[in-house]
């Protein structure tokens, strides 16, 4: 029997369906431009690409509608509730991983 505990997802990352969850998962080979807007597969709203994030294969964004605003806000009062989506939030952005962004800003 495994003893390993699993850390719940936070309030702010939402389930996806297999389908979203595989094409998620699967190797890209690209990198996100600097300044393009991007959205997220399990966060809501649209994001501009700041800078490389604060650890390798992570990357700042900035809110650029309401809903990512919200989720700004509510990352920096619950750090938890974007676990494991969002990295860390600093200043109005969030640091996520490469993954976690939509390639094509869908």
């Amino acid at each position: 029997m495994s003893t390993t505990r699993t850390r719940a997802e936070g309030a702010l990352v939402r389930d996806l369906p297999p389908s979203d969850r595989s094409a998620m998962l699967a190797p890209r080979g690209s990198t996100p431009v600097l300044g393009t807007t991007v959205s997220l597969w399990r966060v809501e709203g649209r994001w501009s690409v700041w800078s490389a994030g604060p650890e390798a294969g992570t990357w700042w964004l900035r809110a650029l509608d309401a809903a990512a605003q919200d989720v700004a806000r509510e990352a920096a009062a619950r750090p938890d509730s974007g676990y494991p989506a969002i990295v860390r939030s600093q200043s109005g952005c969030i640091a996520v991983k490469s993954k976690e962004i939509r390639s094509g800003g869908r």
